[in-house]
């Protein structure tokens, strides 16, 4: 029976019958609860329970208007562009950042969830606080954000962009200029780096075998346009038109010459009629001039598109030739000014953005995007090199990867139409190396704060996995007969680099635990695959039979001499903890690599030329110093053999000639362009050299994707361009 009651308040209905919504006879048990057989369940309802069930009933209400609110708001339109900031935020905690659609957008954290729906090169919100913004900007000089509000205020939504003819040199340099001490006025300094152009032939040449050779790597430059480009440049030339000559473009097609006299293969060397000695001088002066341009045109105060594409190229030749601290330094300007130009707001492509003036072209923005990555890619790859800064944060990256399209399929459209990732593109391997470089930028992120342990290195390997099984996708090559496509050896050498830099990504990323994996069972496993994955890129780059080719990129030297280096580390262990079988099959691993990067032969750049000589050191320390490995056993308390033949391969070099050469960007290449002087290299180009018979290059069969073809209306010429140079 229940308790009685005791209290002085009105009765209550039972709980009983007030849950089932009857009416209750309020004695207790109530009759109804006595006919269902209840009776000794029958309480009367707590007045506290009375209130807390009278806000829950409240707060339920309260959420079912506010779900119909939001279901009709949602109806009429939402803020953001494709999704919620919830299901965005989800999607990018997700595994794996892939998918599998046409448009790609880069992983970064978003701040409280705001979106934009257009590229808004705008810093703030508010258009007030944005025309003070302005008023500063005119205070402080900043010249590029005064050039964009001047044009937001003075130009319509039909405008178009301001023409290239405003970067043309002018009559005369003003004293503040630096060339003004050399030279009086503009079109003579201009005829001072003219002067270095091969020919007209030679430059034809020189083009074909950098867009089918060498582009596949960077793809900085629209093809079709920078041969449209390159023809009015060299029309202006003949006809001694210098003043129309545009100095950004300029540097640009000479770093482009440069690269493809630095790479250039047998076949070239011999149509040129020089040795890879006599190329690799021309590139060196190239290169040298190319700066000039640059310098010329004070890239640091006037920001252009066009000297951020040499920078990106001349990067290349800079990390080929021992200069990777003059590219770093290089590219944390690039960024800055890439930022400037607003290259770090281009998002995807839609049909409902209106973007400024500067960033009408379709093309133009499409390069922006290519050349933006280039600097991202750099600025995240190098930064473990440079005590784990880079200058790019994810959440301020609001620029869209660059569309899966070839060149010749790029044109002028309100919207870039991106084909599908598991189409091959000129863009696939580029889009790949991204991706793998988002993940490597997370591992650099987690040793900022403080290292990662085991938990963290397995979860990035399952990303890093993911990508390399689907490296496949982007190499289902279609042809069509129509259209140009690069020689199937680039292909191969695509598909050999993205497997190298997907390895070594796994190889980096388990590295921190391949000694403790000698002596802790907990990383045995990371210890495994960072041996694995040196061991599979020296089968990627050996099975491919262009691997002499790939050795004369700085990448693939990178790559593989890291996978050596481990190798080696084994092997020192070996000697006192394996077999030997186990220790002659690792020395003769390193043995073969070292072979692979002699098959480069004289061509072989001075990375490469490096890596040899270190490969050579450690194989000969080791034949030394682990003589007496039986007597010396390594232990978890002594300092490794590997330690100890580092430190004396460090301590004992001695680089030939002065320690610190002659960088390409000092003040030498001022002398090298001075006419009345030329130098020795120039001096070695004599006619005999460089004059070919007209046969030996077809200029008429230059043929990129339709769209370049015979441009040039004048005959090739077996001297330079130029008539000859007065001092």
């Amino acid at each position: 029976m229940a308790e009685a009651r005791v209290s002085s308040r009105p009765i209550q209905s039972c709980f009983q019958c007030r849950k089932r919504k009857i009416k209750c006879s309020k004695s207790y048990p109530c009759t109804p609860c006595i006919l269902r057989g209840e009776g000794e369940t029958c309480r009367e309802v707590d007045k506290s329970m009375l209130q807390s069930t009278d806000k829950i009933e409240e707060l339920v209400d309260r959420v079912q208007k506010l779900e119909n609110t939001i279901s009709v708001l949602s109806r009429r339109g939402s803020p953001s562009d494709d999704e919620s900031p919830r299901s965005s935020r989800r999607r990018e905690l997700s595994s794996s950042p892939y998918t599998k659609n046409a448009c790609l957008v880069p992983n970064r954290p978003r701040s409280r969830g705001i979106h934009h729906q257009t590229p808004s090169l705008h810093r703030v919100n508010s258009p007030a606080e944005e025309g003070v913004m302005i008023l500063e900007d005119f205070a402080m000089g900043h010249k590029v954000n005064q050039t964009r509000a001047t044009n937001d205020f003075r130009t319509s939504p039909f405008d178009s962009p301001t023409s290239t003819s405003e970067n043309l040199p002018q009559t005369n340099l003003p004293n503040s200029h630096p060339w003004s001490i050399f030279a009086p006025s503009s079109q003579d300094a201009v005829r001072r780096i003219l002067c270095v152009l091969p020919s007209q032939g030679q430059i034809q040449l020189l083009l074909q075998f950098y867009v089918q050779h060498v582009d596949w790597y960077a793809k900085v430059i629209h093809v079709p346009t920078f041969m449209a480009e390159t023809s009015t440049l060299l029309s202006h030339i003949h006809q001694h038109r210098y003043h129309m000559v545009n100095v950004n473009f300029l540097g640009l097609l000479l770093i482009v010459l440069c690269l493809s006299f630095h790479f250039a293969d047998t076949a070239v060397c011999e149509q040129l009629l020089l040795d890879y000695t006599a190329c690799s001088d021309y590139a060196q002066h190239l290169c040298s001039s190319a700066q000039a341009c640059l310098q010329y045109t004070n890239f640091l105060s006037s920001h252009s598109l066009e000297n951020l594409q040499t920078l990106v190229l001349l990067g290349i030749y800079q990390k080929n030739n021992n200069e990777a601290d003059s590219h770093w330094a290089t590219i944390g300007a690039a960024i800055k000014i890439a930022q400037n130009l607003g290259m770090s707001r281009l998002w995807n492509e839609t049909g409902t953005r209106q973007y400024p003036p500067e960033w009408r072209s379709s093309i133009r923005r499409e390069i922006a995007r290519r050349v933006w990555w280039n600097l991202v890619v750099e600025d995240w790859s190098h930064a473990m090199a440079h005590q784990g800064t880079y200058s790019v944060h994810p959440s301020q990256n609001h620029t869209s990867f660059p569309a899966n399209i070839d060149d010749c399929d790029l044109i002028e459209a309100d919207v870039v139409q991106s084909k599908p990732l598991n189409i091959h593109t000129e863009m696939s391997s580029f889009i790949c190396r991204i991706r793998l470089f988002e993940l490597h930028r997370q591992m650099v992120d987690e040793i900022n704060c403080g290292g990662y342990e085991l938990d963290f290195a397995q979860e990035l390997d399952s990303k890093i996995t993911t990508v390399i099984g689907e490296i496949k996708d982007y190499f289902q090559v279609t042809t069509d007969p129509q259209k140009y496509s690069r020689p199937n050896h680039v292909t191969s050498m695509e598909r050999t680099l993205c497997h190298m830099m997907a390895q070594t990504r796994l190889l980096r990323l388990h590295r921190p635990f391949l000694f403790r994996g000698c002596f802790d069972t907990r990383y045995t496993n990371s210890r495994n695959q960072c041996i694995k994955s040196a061991r599979l890129i020296l089968q990627h780059l050996g099975t491919n039979c262009q691997a002499g080719k790939l050795l004369r990129w700085w990448f693939a030297v990178w790559y593989a001499f890291g996978a050596v280096v481990v190798l080696f580390a084994d092997l020192c262990y070996l000697h006192s903890n394996g077999s030997e079988s186990e220790v002659e099959q690792r020395r003769k691993e390193i043995k073969d690599a070292l072979q692979l990067f002699k098959s480069v032969g004289e061509s072989a750049p001075s990375m490469t030329r490096n890596t040899i000589r270190l490969i050579e050191n450690l194989l000969a320390a080791e034949s030394t110093m682990l003589a007496k490995e039986s007597q010396n056993r390594v232990t978890s308390k002594d300092a490794s053999s590997f330690e100890q033949i580092v430190k004396k391969i460090i301590v004992n070099s001695s680089p030939g000639g002065n320690p610190f050469p002659m960088m390409v960007g000092s003040n030498n290449y001022m002398a090298s362009l001075d006419v009345a002087t030329p130098s020795n290299m120039t001096a070695a180009l004599t006619y005999e050299r460089l004059s070919w018979p007209q046969s030996a290059v077809d200029l008429h069969s230059f043929n990129i994707g339709g769209q370049f073809q015979d441009v040039s209306p004048f005959p090739c010429m077996s001297t330079t361009l130029l008539p000859p140079c007065s001092s």
